[in-house]
């Protein structure tokens, strides 16, 4: 599942990053890399996700959040 679609209050363990270049640096340096977990605090199906990750809130937008694969 990815980022976007977790529901609103839900955790998840990032999985992995999908795509590459600068989008899956930029996420890596938000701190969402493989085996951190994230809880999502909200966001729908289009426009931004807010997520809390290494105790920090991040904000992430719809596309790159497509790109995060949960489990």
């Amino acid at each position: 599942m990815s980022l976007e679609m977790l529901e609103n209050g839900k955790r998840g363990v990032v999985t992995r990053i999908d795509g590459g270049g600068s989008a899956r640096e930029h996420l890596l340096a938000l701190g969402l890399v493989p085996g951190v977990p994230v809880r999502k605090l909200q966001g729908g199906l289009s426009g931004p996700v807010l997520v809390e990750v290494l105790g920090t809130q991040v904000m992430v937008g719809h596309g790159l959040a497509m790109k995060v694969v949960l489990s």
